[in-house]
């Protein structure tokens, strides 16, 4: 449940609830002031948000060094071949989250 977070970087509106932030023994002013700058943060058209999936920071590092060989070889490897190839390694993380997990659940349903 989001609603019981409290830590560094909430991501959801219920996690800006200034009472429940003091009763887990943050400063009143302090968490006031943190959580409107979330809530301002949240509120910009321009907010980009961290993905937040099962095995994320793999995905990331993977389309991260997907792109970056395919800057680093200077055209010499298509846009579409750096797709392919950014494509078959995230399809092998959702086959490796979903190979984890016996109880019938898969990363993409």
């Amino acid at each position: 449940n989001g609603d019981s977070f409290f830590g560094s970087d909430p991501y959801r509106y219920s996690h800006l609830n200034v009472s429940a932030w003091v009763e887990k023994g943050y400063d009143r002013d302090s968490a006031s002031e943190y959580l409107l700058l979330l809530q301002q943060a949240f509120s910009n058209p321009n907010m980009a948000h961290d993905l937040r999936i099962p095995l994320s920071e793999s995905f990331i590092k993977a389309l991260d060094e997907t792109v970056h060989y395919h800057l680093s070889k200077e055209g010499l490897i298509s846009r579409q071949r750096t797709v392919t190839n950014a494509t078959e390694q995230w399809n092998a993380l959702v086959q490796e989250y979903d190979n984890m997990h016996n109880d019938g659940s898969t990363l993409l349903e």
